[in-house]
């Protein structure tokens, strides 16, 4: 039988390796991403994952002799990031974010770089964290998208991080337009169409802060409109993070009002 831990090539330029690390938060696993063209002998990772030594073998494995010269961070949870400055230190690879710690790389917006011989853009996707990045290989219509976008089901989105996901949202679903780009999340299988799951979930967003919206004009408090809308939601870490949503939409909305009166007055 084969291990859902063993490298699997998704594409002639990629392979995923699946973390050991499941639970209701991370699906089966995180997704490491190992990139590179096979006549070169770069390589670069993407999300390392959790500090495992079976992980991280097989990472080193996977490379084939060839050079580790990357490792690119989509955001900076640990389920993501922890492992980086382990496998820095052994293959000697820069580790690039989009925050400046220690001896990582900064990387912006727009900026474009070769992972082992492939073109790739940087996207600032911000929603699941204020960090996110995205990752796009611009010639192979594939992007990277950590926890912003999941294989399946939603990402939590803490207060204040409202607006910058529907944004996101709709930038992902324009990046597609026109072509059939491809989602390769943090968690879950591969996204076929990306643009239609940008448009589901942004639809699904809004359908949402509706709900909220409507509960709290009638008077409903927080922990009202959370135990009405995620009754069904029993795991106690998910609950937390179902509440964390409520309080978000609460607080995008209040910002959202406040904007719409500074605009209607102009004061």
């Amino acid at each position: 039988m084969t291990s859902p831990y063993e490298v699997r090539q998704v594409t002639a330029n990629v392979a995923r390796i699946l973390a050991p690390n499941p639970s209701a938060w991370t699906l089966e696993g995180t997704n490491t991403w190992v990139v590179g063209t096979p006549e070169s002998s770069e390589r670069a990772v993407i999300d390392p994952g959790p500090v495992d030594e079976g992980h991280l073998d097989r990472i080193v494995a996977s490379l084939g002799g060839r050079s580790l010269t990357q490792i690119w961070l989509t955001h900076s949870h640990g389920d993501h990031a922890a492992a980086a400055s382990t496998l820095a230190a052994r293959t000697g690879a820069t580790v690039y974010t989009s925050r400046t710690r220690g001896e990582q790389h900064r990387v912006s917006d727009g900026e474009e770089y070769l992972l082992g011989g492939v073109r790739m853009r940087v996207l600032a996707i911000p929603g699941h964290t204020l960090d996110s990045l995205g990752f796009e290989l611009v010639d192979e219509d594939v992007v990277f998208t950590g926890d912003t976008i999941l294989g399946k089901g939603s990402s939590m989105v803490g207060p204040g991080l409202r607006a910058p996901l529907l944004a996101t949202l709709a930038r992902l679903e324009n990046l597609a337009e026109g072509r059939p780009l491809r989602g390769f999340p943090g968690h879950g299988e591969i996204l076929d169409d990306l643009g239609a799951t940008a448009a589901a979930r942004l639809a699904s967003r809004a359908r949402r802060i509706a709900d909220v919206e409507v509960r709290a004009q009638s008077g409903a408090t927080l922990d009202e409109i959370f135990r009405e809308l995620y009754a069904h939601i029993t795991e106690p870490s998910l609950r937390m993070a179902a509440r964390s949503t409520v309080e978000s939409i609460l607080e995008y909305l209040e910002v959202r009002d406040q904007d719409l009166t500074v605009s209607a007055t102009g004061r």
